[in-house]
């Protein structure tokens, strides 16, 4: 009881919920409870279809840098395909007003990046793009377009990332420009919260 009641202090002290004792003297609470889907859906567009993960995920990316974009808003700018390409999305973007830059590069330059982009991965043979929005030495924080926001320990990530056998993969980086888009340091890759560092690997990725 002792904790519990600790634990409540704690929420209204840091503003995490309302607690209010009711004339019984009981205490009455609404907390606001986020749940793991909500978690790992936060700033997501899911991809509906199974060809549209680079559509979602390029309106993920417009997203960030507040501007309204759906996943279908991009199929219709491109078309409907089998498949997407990189060029296909940079195409797209340009649209919006983005010059946009594809390169293969290492791990260690992908630490260097100071925005999010996507990243074109190998899933069992399938190709599939996903917006990376954070990376360190131990791996890389997603926001997939299939699995939500997600972990990928750094030794998997290069496992689907790296192309052709080589140490290098795949991105796609927009470049905002004075006219479409504000200095925003929300923009900026970041690690993410301690709140999103909860949500865990999903299974279909089966990562240790």
């Amino acid at each position: 009881m002792i904790f519990i009641l600790a634990g409540l202090a704690v929420m209204m002290a840091s503003g995490h919920g309302v607690a209010d004792t009711n004339v019984l003297g009981y205490i009455e609470d609404s907390l606001s409870v986020r749940s793991w889907k909500e978690m790992r859906d936060e700033g997501v567009v899911s991809q509906r279809f199974d060809y549209s993960c680079g559509a979602a995920s390029l309106a993920s990316l417009l997203n960030v840098y507040d501007i309204e974009a759906e996943e279908t808003d991009i199929i219709d700018k491109i078309g409907v395909k089998a498949s997407y390409s990189m060029a296909d999305l940079a195409s797209a973007s340009k649209e919006y007003g983005f010059k946009s830059v594809g390169m293969k590069l290492g791990y260690d330059s992908l630490m260097r990046l100071k925005r999010p982009v996507i990243a074109h991965l190998d899933y069992w043979g399938e190709g599939h793009f996903s917006l990376l929005r954070g990376v360190d030495k131990h791996g890389v924080w997603l926001a997939d377009p299939d699995w939500g926001n997600t972990y990928m320990r750094r030794a998997k990530f290069e496992s689907h990332w790296y192309s052709e056998g080589g140490a290098k993969g795949k991105i796609l980086a927009l470049l905002p420009t004075a006219e479409n888009i504000a200095d925003n340091p929300g923009n900026d890759m970041e690690l993410p919260s301690r709140a999103r560092l909860a949500i865990p690997p999903h299974p279909a990725l089966h990562m240790p």
